[in-house]
């Protein structure tokens, strides 16, 4: 294993407050209140405009539009002063930014003081060599960062030669006219974070205009729509293989909140001074419709100046303008780190948590009128999210992508974008928008880690059931069937969270899977992980034991629909983590046996595959996005031979063979392809094939799972 970072990345860090008292995080989404205070955010949103590389200040803006589409990594941090204390080490490279408030100076100038390579301090005061106030374009850091690669250059070494090559380039000019974009700049947060793309390459807009306020969406969707096009059609490189097309976002609150009439709520009525303002909240806060503007039905100003001036509900506006105001922040940085156009979806698409409850109450029976009202509450679920984001959203995603990064707390990947569930016609990886201190973290973009094949062969299975549990051998029994191939595969039964530490310690590879009870806890509790006769909190695993890379967790409810954002799988990630597969509800053992069966197989078989291709490396986010495919396949072909008795075992074989490799070619017509199969061995026409599969198979199995954190930051190399 190695991390990417090339001769000439910028590494920049922010050191952040620290807050371990979850009664220091903010009420509605779970930021820590010390960030809270102009600022940090206002420091924060600086440090959008850094270069990333010191290559930059010898490029045009569109030439570092481009670069940054082929770039390896992006490297940015938002630490802790205990954190970066602990990894300092790291941060001595010939170019390091680092931004901090006057409180940790002094800290930060004694850890680096014994540095090789002195970082750039940026401060809100005056200790440092730039103030935050001073950094208000892209340009601001050129002089500097071409002194620190003079100086590297007159040192003798492998890379000498390279460096004197590279300041012998034509320095930017901040001067240049060609740095403007035709277009204005928007004062809304919802254009932020694509805005922030191009003025970090050096671009400026030469002026701001304020959104038509409306009750209505088209506005606000009609501008974000020209600054993603404004980046797109100034793209010309393919991506990089770690990197989106589109960010897709939804700003949320925790869930249990989204009821008006929740205790937590009524504490708030209660303490408001007029009807009128506990219906605003409603309105505005909890029920806010589109993009979060406010809804004022007052005839007089000076009433509409009475709500800000209340106590109450002025510290929950605040609060809540803080948290959004971190939110876009995050985006930005996710749009930063993929070069890419962040869509945000309207709040509507939050609101209908009861619905999920239901979905998941009925996804535990097993009747035939259980499995009816079931299919129908997913219906009614895809059809009211679906009808909140909106044709042209949907459109666009559709015609401008591939490849997604989404951040919200629903199961927008249920959604059929284009036929098809989004979850298989795009590749997915999503990171939850609560809690907001655990978005922040996910969204800064960690140095990418590249491994070979050989360094996954090596995977930790760990197992809690009863021994009269007669799922206990369901996964075992596949991984024993297993083909004869390299994977060293160590199956551990564990019965308490200090034995699942212990062999964890004992561990030093790549991939975990955890085969097992699990829950969500209800929408106000955490998540668990049945292990004994203890259900062990995923997120009090942090700093006790080295959570391995990936983590897949063959137990229920593990990222639940109902659950609140104390997940298992967000537990996970915030213990380490980058990429876990969780699971939306309560699966079925041996199918989900089967599902993981599966991924061992492609660890084994599949990157030989696309060796073969041609292909030299891959990301882990590309994998499971085939084993997802791949897995939805067998769940509709599974269906039309044994529910509706339509095709035959061999039919059914054969449309697998001839679609897979399909997939394994990363033709994006493989769905079409396995349509016109199945008409083919039915004699039904293509409609009518849809039709059945719209009618039967609008969800199935594979469907229950999903892919989240930061799986296309672990790449894999073939050779």
């Amino acid at each position: 294993m190695k991390l990417q970072l090339s001769l000439t990345a910028i590494c920049n860090v922010y050191i952040m407050p620290k807050a371990d008292d979850v009664q220091q995080q903010s009420p509605f989404q779970g930021y820590i209140l010390p960030l809270f205070d102009e600022m940090h955010v206002n420091s924060l949103a600086r440090t959008l405009l850094y270069p990333r590389d010191v290559c930059e200040i010898f490029m045009t803006p569109a030439e570092v539009l481009d670069a940054r589409s082929l770039a390896r990594s992006n490297n940015s941090y938002l630490l802790s002063i205990d954190s970066f204390s602990q990894f300092a080490k790291y941060f001595d490279q010939p170019f390091t930014i680092i931004t901090c408030v006057e409180g940790f100076v002094d800290e930060i100038k004694s850890l680096v003081k014994d540095f090789k390579y002195s970082p750039i301090l940026v401060t809100d005061g005056d200790s440092g060599e730039f103030k935050t106030a001073e950094i208000n374009n892209a340009y601001v850091f050129d002089d500097k960062l071409f002194n620190k690669l003079t100086e590297v250059s007159s040192e003798t070494g492998e890379y000498q030669e390279l460096f004197l090559e590279i300041i012998k380039k034509n320095r930017r000019d901040f001067r240049n006219e060609n740095k403007y974009i035709v277009g204005d700049a928007v004062s809304h947060n919802i254009t932020l974070p694509g805005e922030a793309v191009l003025v970090s390459c050096g671009y400026e807009f030469k002026s701001i205009k304020e959104i038509e306020p409306s009750l209505e969406r088209k506005n606000y969707v009609d501008e974000m729509v020209r600054v993603a096009d404004l980046i797109l059609e100034k793209q010309t490189n393919s991506k990089s293989t770690n990197q989106s097309d589109l960010i897709l976002y939804s700003p949320s609150i925790f869930s249990y909140l989204y009821d008006p009439e929740h205790r937590f709520w009524n504490k708030i009525y209660r303490e408001l001074s007029s009807r009128k303002k506990k219906e605003f909240i409603k309105k505005n806060v909890i029920r806010n419709l589109n993009y979060s503007g406010m809804i004022f039905q007052e005839e007089e100003p000076s009433s509409v100046a009475e709500y800000f001036k209340d106590r109450v509900l002025g510290n929950v506006l605040a609060i809540r303008k803080f948290e959004l105001r971190y939110t876009t922040l995050a985006i930005a940085f996710l749009s930063i780190a993929n070069n890419c156009p962040a869509i945000r979806l309207p709040n509507s698409i939050n609101f209908y948590p009861k619905k999920m409850k239901n979905l998941e109450t009925l996804s535990k029976r097993d009747d035939l009128k259980g499995i009816n009202l079931f299919k129908r509450e997913f219906s009614e679920i895809i059809h009211l999210m679906k009808d909140s984001i909106g044709d042209e959203i949907i459109d666009y995603v559709n015609s401008k992508s591939r490849i997604l990064t989404l951040c919200c707390d629903v199961p927008i990947e249920w959604l059929p974008f284009d036929g098809v569930p989004l979850m298989f016609s795009h590749e997915i990886s999503r990171i939850y928008a609560t809690p907001g201190n655990t978005l922040l973290s996910n969204a800064s973009n960690p140095a990418q880690i590249e491994v070979t094949i050989n360094e996954l062969q090596k995977v930790l299975v760990l197992r809690s059931f009863r021994d009269n549990d007669p799922i206990r051998d369901d996964l075992k029994k596949q991984i024993v069937n297993l083909p004869e191939c390299e994977l060293d595969i160590e199956i551990i039964d564990v019965n308490s969270e200090s034995e699942v530490i212990e062999s964890l310690n004992n561990y030093d590879g790549w991939i975990l899977i955890f085969d097992c009870h699990g829950g969500d806890g209800g929408n106000e509790s955490h998540g668990w992980l049945n292990i004994g006769n203890e259900k062990v909190d995923t997120w009090l695993l942090k700093n006790k034991t080295r959570i391995p890379p990936v983590v897949i967790l063959s137990a229920c409810s593990t990222s639940s629909v109902c659950g609140s954002h104390a997940s298992v799988a967000n537990g996970l990630l915030f213990s380490g983590a980058l990429s876990v597969i969780g699971t939306f509800l309560p699966v079925n053992s041996k199918k989900s046996s089967i599902f993981v069966l599966n991924i061992l197989l492609k660890l084994a078989f599949f990157f030989k595959e696309l060796s073969k291709k041609g292909f030299g490396a891959t990301s882990w986010r590309t994998l499971i996005s085939v084993i997802m495919k791949l897995s939805y396949i067998n769940d509709i072909l599974d269906g039309f031979e044994s529910q509706l008795s339509l095709i035959t075992r061999k039919d059914r074989f054969d449309i697998i063979k001839r679609t897979t490799s399909k997939i394994y070619s990363m033709e994006d017509d493989w769905y079409e392809y396995l349509i016109s199969e199945i008409s083919s061995k039915t004699n039904k026409g293509f409609d009518d094939v849809i039709l059945l599969v719209n009618e039967n198979f609008r969800i199935v199995e594979t469907m229950y799972y999903q892919q989240l954190g930061r799986p296309e930051n672990l790449i894999i190399k073939f050779q």
